[in-house]
């Protein structure tokens, strides 16, 4: 949604749209290996369910994106997100990784690997219908795309698409908690 957002409502170029969406990977790119020392320095899913809580607060600081909302809003957002992200994934697959006997490894990773797949995937997805679904009711008609005489329709069907998506992530948040109970106790085969 956010490429939609920066060029459709903000009126951004493709660069520049660009320029701003590449601060995700470039910020992940910093705080993962930091993730993974702070995982291997203390419990890893105390530390996974940080990085959950901070991607979840980053989907509700996307609410306070409207169409004459500073940038800097969303940079903020989206750092807060990257970072998150970055602190969630290795100390994730750690967790994940000790809980499998040692036989089982190369699979385990490989179902870990699936797994971000399919969630990307099936997320770009389902955010996408969300926002246009919700646009189409309140436009009493099917919309498939952006709609520059309503940006409001866009913003609106973004915050429900990012709302549900906050809500997976407290889901998510829960799962990582249990999870981080169940890691103390690795399955014996």
């Amino acid at each position: 949604m956010l490429p939609f957002y920066l060029e459709d409502v903000r009126g951004l170029s493709a660069g520049q749209a660009g320029g701003l969406l590449v601060i995700f990977p470039i910020v992940m790119m910093i705080i993962g290996p930091i993730g993974g020392v702070l995982a291997d320095r203390y419990q890893p899913a105390k530390i996974a369910t940080l990085g959950l809580s901070l991607v979840a607060l980053s989907q509700l600081g996307y609410w306070l994106m409207t169409s004459t909302s500073s940038l800097l809003v969303y940079g903020v957002v989206t750092v807060v997100m990257a970072v998150g992200t970055g602190l969630f994934q290795s100390p994730n697959s750690d967790v994940v990784m000790s809980v499998v006997s040692r036989d089982q490894l190369g699979s385990a990773g490989s179902i870990n690997a699936l797994a971000r797949n399919i969630g990307m995937v099936s997320g770009t997805a389902l955010s996408t219908s969300l926002l246009f679904g919700v646009m189409s009711v309140l436009a009493h008609h099917k919309v498939t795309t952006y709609l520059p005489a309503e940006p409001q329709l866009f913003i609106t069907g973004m915050h429900v698409a990012f709302t549900f998506s906050f809500g997976l992530i407290l889901i998510a948040i829960v799962m990582s908690l249990r999870q981080g109970n169940l890691a103390t106790q690795p399955f014996d085969n």
